[in-house]
């Protein structure tokens, strides 16, 4: 998080992770469709490879003392110089079928910032909860030892409905507010 005290000012990067299909393009639509955004494909050069990244642009609130742009996107690979991230929404696909995705994932993101997971706050948003076969999420916070993250919390979503998406954004930016206290 970074305060510009001059010009009153709090810019929050928010990533989104998450497997293949799990609803990370639809929650962020959800979420700018809420501000008035609309999202694009960008293609992000990385060391002579290709990132492919959904990225959003700002979202603007104001409070009483400042303007705050929160920048949500999601990214596929997410490029080294993003490294300063301030929060991840991590979206996992609670099909039955998917739970071994989700590990898959969850370990490419955990190796990927292995050195600076405990410097942002986590949520896990166990999206498409209106299925008839989802797997107990408590069995994948047991896989991943959740316990051991002290900066991670959950939510249940429904993209495709918008249910608990604004809930867990909002969730993540009071994390990162506590975080930086």
């Amino acid at each position: 998080m970074k305060i510009d005290e001059k010009n009153k000012e709090i810019h929050i990067k928010i990533m989104y992770y998450g497997p293949a299909s799990s609803g990370k393009k639809t929650t962020l639509n959800i979420l700018h469709a809420e501000n008035g955004k609309r999202g694009k494909l960008e293609i992000l050069p990385e060391n002579n490879q290709l990132s492919l990244s959904f990225n959003y642009g700002s979202i603007e609130y104001r409070n009483k003392n400042y303007r705050v742009f929160i920048r949500a996107f999601s990214s596929l690979v997410p490029p080294s110089h993003l490294s300063d991230i301030d929060g991840v929404i991590f979206i996992a696909d609670s099909s039955k079928i998917s739970h071994q995705s989700n590990l898959k994932s969850w370990n490419e993101f955990t190796s990927r910032f292995q050195d600076s997971l405990g410097n942002f706050p986590i949520m896990i948003c166990f999206n498409k909860q209106d299925l008839e076969h989802k797997f107990e999420y408590m069995r994948f916070l047991d896989d991943i030892e959740y316990k051991k993250y002290k900066n991670l919390d959950i939510a249940q979503t429904i993209s495709n409905t918008g249910e608990g998406i604004l809930n867990s954004f909002e969730q993540i930016i009071n994390l990162i507010y506590l975080f930086y206290e």
